[in-house]
């Protein structure tokens, strides 16, 4: 991206609930008429779940993402159009459909188990994140496998996070390995990439689009991050 097109924008990543990335759109803020909303530019994505598993009349969606602030969260727009995808690549559309989802923000909620979980394996999921950013730095353009052949790699991490989890601090072998981070022992670390590679990486052709066509799953988090 030109720093020209990056100045004063904003991107959106939409992740898995294995901090594998799903999908990101770059969008700028407009802020008038007493409204704060940001609108990203056209993009490409995949099948959300509740139609991945019933329908394959099409095979991704192009969309455009709005999210308008509220004084108590936020209200997020979707403009999609379902689009089927001939076997040489060309596109055309099949529907068109508007989604929109409000946000509010929480009080009175007892955060205490999520709160112990995160103090628990944040440092696995640290090390999680930091795999997929090597793969993304390592291969300029990548797809996976579409799903449900992700779910042996999205199983493995959580195995491997529940072990974290009942070894406390560590990785649950530094009684024998001496390591307290799971990167820093080579049986979580080489558990975490085999993990991946259930799935990853299938470098793409030239010219392709690079797209996951994996499911939407509910617990999916997204971040909008400055350009």
């Amino acid at each position: 991206m030109a720093d020209t097109d990056a100045r004063g924008a904003w991107s959106q990543t939409v992740y898995e609930v294995d901090d594998a990335s799903r999908y990101a759109a770059i969008g700028r803020w407009t802020h008038a008429d007493g409204e704060d909303s940001w609108e990203s530019d056209r993009t490409l994505r995949p099948l959300p779940r509740r139609e991945y598993t019933k329908r394959s009349d099409y095979q991704a969606l192009d969309v455009v993402n709005r999210h308008a602030l509220t004084p108590a969260g936020w209200v997020h727009e979707q403009d999609n159009t379902k689009l089927v995808i001939d076997a040489d690549g060309r596109m055309h559309a099949l529907a068109h459909e508007r989604g929109i989802n409000s946000y509010t923000r929480i009080a009175d909620y007892d955060f205490a188990a999520g709160r112990e979980y995160c103090s628990k394996t944040s440092a696995y999921w640290a090390d999680v994140r930091a795999e997929w950013q090597r793969e993304f730095a390592a291969h300029a353009r990548f797809t996976t496998s579409p799903e449900p052949n992700g779910e042996p790699r999205i199983e493995e991490f959580f195995k491997l996070a529940e072990r974290v989890e009942k070894g406390g601090d560590g990785c649950g072998h530094r009684d024998s390995c001496g390591y307290r981070r799971v990167r820093q022992c080579r049986s979580c670390s080489g558990a975490i990439v085999d993990a991946m590679n259930k799935t990853l990486v299938i470098p793409a052709k030239a010219g392709t689009q690079r797209l996951h066509l994996g499911r939407e799953r509910q617990g999916t988090g997204s971040r909008l991050s400055p350009g």
